[in-house]
This record gives structure tokens, C-alpha cells and sequence, in this order.
């Protein structure tokens, strides 16, 4: 330090020079762990801070070690930002699993600034608990927070503008960053799997109530008619619900938020197409048949709505329907003939109908995009009441592809005949003893099976 008493540091000598010994330098650890503690070994990375930026040292470079750890030393007691390669980064971090237990934070609710996605909470991690045993400083952190720039996703995203808010919280990629109060220390990074929630579904002969919860709930979010950004709609809980790591998605059900049963996949098998379609709504309005499919990489799924009701029952429980009088109309109709579907027997007409409204207003969604992923994915097929009558004509129109089909109070639809030639079709149909709509047309008349 210079001693003169008489220098003042101020403009009148701001040229004054001075003599001091040598800097003491510092060093800074970090250690790469994914949610199950394993290290990501062997990422590249970069490390930036003033001195680098001014060029009085060049910027310090390496990759993590098998233990995960990257190491610098001889540092200027000032902040420090790693920075890891983004591609390199993403591509390990999709083969990693999730913990099975998640922090849930509470959903905001209308008037709450809460961010949607905010930090996970001190004192979930089992990680956090052994590095702050250690004596070390814990940090919870997403792909976006540390990766130097934006990864090449493949499959492409649907808008390469607009980055999955939960992995990429932050717009910029500005690393991440400890202060100059913080050197001389390891920090141990816990770094979220890139992944994506897909639904649990068993494609099997063999009843499973994990399909029939799932799918019940599908049958349920059929019903949806909020806007496709909207909590709840059909589009939000493909699309931002199944790629929220935080969170159980959930179907909302008359003021209830029921969770699914999800497993983790990689972020590029995350579910890529979804569409919910009304003939109603279509260029040239037909009819109102209603339904969505999505499609990840190893499953499509399609969900046929029923007639909509006013405070729907929930169908995992109860599965009744309450009929309306055209439905019940409907159902009195007669049944032709239905080679394609089956080499003999009888179809309901007014089903036939709907389905074949769809069919023909939609033709590129049944006829390239549901048929086409149905080749080389498992499909799954559900719906409720009318929705059900009409995922059986779907499923059966798509035998050859080996559908599964899960039904709730869904109507009698296909003469005895024909059901006994779609005996090989995966169909579970759930049926309420209390419900008279699964028992009509009766038996008696049309000779149909109860099942």
C-alpha cells in the first residue's frame, strides 16, 4: 500500500503510482451431479470473469473430471461464471433419471406473483443435505442456467423461440456465477435431468389400473373447452404441464386437480404433436364431434369427448352418465351394415355417423398423422359415454394396428355379431351398475352383448 499522507485520490493526481507485493490468488471447485448424485463426467466447459474479460489472463478451460469436478485455480478474488457446452451438456443430462420424489411447489393461483417456476426449496435434496454436511455450498440448477447457448434439439421445437420455460428460465445464457466472497470452496451443482413427463400406459392384453386411471383422466380432459393457453386445457397439460419438472401434470375436474401417473423420458421424446379437433370448428362445420390426440415418440393417444354436461362426475369413481334427450335419441336409431369395421354384424347409425364426420372432415389427421404414428408407435385409444361408442369405431377401424381401448359408460354400439368378430381387440369397458346408458339399446331387442 502507498503511505504518502499528502496523496489524495481524487482528480487533482490521478496518475499517483504506487508499489505493492504480490496478490494472494484463489481457487474454486465445482462438482457436477445430477438428481440421483451421479457426476456428468467429461463436459466441456469455460470459465469467465473481469480478469479474463480485460485479458490480463485467458479465459480458463478443461472438463469436469469422472467425479464431476472441475477445478480452477489461480484466481483473482473477483466473481467467477461457468459456462458449460451446451450440446455436450444436454445430450448426458437427457440419459439421467429423475428423483421419484418431487418438491411440488403450490401452483400460483390468480393475483399471486409467484413465479410459475421458481427455485426448489432449501432442505428437499438429499444432495443439499450431504454437501452442506461437508461444509459445502449447494446449488439447485436447470440446463438453461448453465449451459453457454441455446442446445440443437432434435426433434426441433414446435417455435424455436419460445425455450420450455422450466428448463430455460431465463432468456439469456449468462452461466452461472458465485462472487468473489465465495472462492476458496467447493460448490456442488445439482443439475436437473433434461426430460419430460409422459403418461404411464401398459399396452397389454391384460387389464391394468394404472390405464384404466389414465386413460379415465384422458377421457375426462376430452371435455376441456378452455383456450389452449389456459390452465387445464387440453393443449396446457401437453404442452407446458408435461415438460414442468416440478409438478405432477394434473387433469382439472370440476374444481379438482387430479394427478397422473407420469414417468420421465428424455426431452426429445417428450409428446410433439397435439391437437384437439371439433367438426364444429372445422373450414366447413359439420356435426360436433369432438376429440385430441398426442403423440410422443413410442405412443399415440387419442381421446374421444362424449355429450357435455354441467358438473361432470368424476369417471374414476363413478363413471355414470347423465343422458341428454338428443343423446337418448340417438341411441333409439337403427344399425347398418359396417364392412369395414367388421366382416359382419351391425353399427349403431348414429355413432357410425359421428365417427365418419370426423373421419371425413379431419382426413389428414385419421388418414396421415393418428394412422401414420400408429405404424411404428403403440396406440391408445379412450372416452367416455358417446366418446367411448365412438373410440370403439375408431379402434376397430384401426384393428390391424392393435389398439388399446379403455371405455367408460359407453352405450352399446355393435351388434353380437359383429363383437364376437372384434373378439381379438383390446377393449376394457368400465360400467357403473347404476348407470343406464352402457344397458341400452336393450339386449333383448338387438341381441348385443352387455360387454
Amino acid at each position: 500500500m502507498h503511505n504518502d499522507p499528502m496523496h489524495r485520490t481524487d482528480t487533482l493526481n490521478p496518475n499517483k503510482e504506487f508499489i505493492g507485493g504480490k496478490q494472494k490468488r484463489h481457487w474454486i471447485e465445482f462438482q457436477l451431479l445430477d438428481e440421483q448424485g451421479e457426476p456428468l463426467a467429461n463436459l466441456p466447459y469455460r470459465a469467465m470473469n473481469e480478469a479474463t474479460r480485460e485479458r490480463v489472463v485467458p479465459e480458463f478451460l478443461g472438463r469436469s473430471d469422472a467425479e464431476g469436478v472441475i477445478r480452477i485455480e489461480g484466481l483473482h478474488p473477483l466473481s467467477i461464471t461457468l459456462l458449460m457446452e451446451a450440446n455436450p451438456l444436454a445430450d448426458q443430462l437427457q440419459t439421467r433419471r429423475l428423483r421419484a420424489e418431487r418438491a411440488e411447489p403450490p401452483r400460483p393461483v390468480i393475483g399471486d406473483r409467484t413465479p410459475l417456476y421458481g427455485p426448489q426449496r432449501s432442505g428437499f435434496s438429499p444432495i443439499e443435505k450431504q454437501a452442506l454436511a461437508a461444509g459445502r455450498c449447494y446449488h439447485y440448477l436447470r440446463i438453461g442456467q448453465l449451459c453457454d447457448r441455446q442446445p440443437t434439439f432434435q426433434p426441433p421445437l414446435n417455435d424455436s423461440n419460445q425455450l420450455p420455460t422450466f428448463h430455460f428460465p431465463e432468456r439469456k445464457f449468462n452461466g452461472f456465477t458465485v462472487s468473489g466472497d465465495e472462492l476458496d470452496r467447493r460448490h456442488v451443482l445439482e443439475v436437473c435431468p433434461f426430460r419430460a413427463w409422459s403418461l404411464m400406459l401398459h399396452h397389454q392384453p391384460g387389464y391394468s389400473l394404472v390405464n384404466a386411471y389414465n386413460l379415465g383422466l384422458m377421457s375426462i380432459l376430452a371435455y376441456s373447452t378452455r383456450d389452449e393457453r389456459e390452465l387445464g386445457s387440453v393443449n396446457e397439460f401437453f404442452e407446458q404441464q408435461c415438460l414442468d419438472l416440478s409438478r405432477t401434470p394434473r387433469v382439472w375436474d370440476n374444481g379438482q386437480a387430479w394427478p397422473c401417473v407420469v414417468v420421465d423420458v428424455p426431452f426429445s421424446d417428450r409428446y410433439l404433436t397435439i391437437k384437439v379437433l371439433d367438426t364444429a370448428k372445422a373450414d366447413v362445420p359439420e356435426g360436433h364431434t369432438q376429440l385430441f390426440y398426442a403423440i410422443n415418440a413410442s405412443k399415440v393417444l387419442v381421446a374421444w369427448r362424449g355429450t357435455e354436461m354441467e358438473g361432470l362426475a368424476d369417471l374414476i369413481t363413478d363413471a355414470t352418465f347423465r343422458p341428454v334427450k338428443p343423446e337418448i335419441a340417438a341411441i333409439c336409431e337403427p344399425k347398418v351394415p359396417c364392412p369395414d369395421l367388421t366382416a359382419v354384424g351391425n353399427v349403431h347409425l348414429g355413432f357410425r355417423d359421428a365417427f365418419e364426420v370426423a373421419r371425413r372432415v379431419f382426413d389428414t389427421d385419421f388418414g396421415k398423422t393418428i394412422l401414420g404414428g400408429a405404424r411404428d408407435k403403440k396406440l391408445f385409444i379412450c372416452g367416455h359415454s358417446l366418446g367411448g361408442a365412438l373410440g370403439l369405431i375408431h379402434a376397430a377401424s384401426l384393428k390391424n394396428h392393435n389398439p388399446l381401448l379403455y371405455t367408460y359408460g359407453m352405450p352399446r354400439t355393435f351388434t353380437l355379431h359383429a363383437v364376437q368378430f372384434l373378439g381379438d381387440l383390446w377393449h376394457f369397458r368400465h360400467v357403473n351398475d347404476m348407470d343406464a346408458i352402457p344397458r341400452v339399446p336393450p339386449r333383448g331387442r338387438v341381441g348385443q352383448l352387455p360387454i
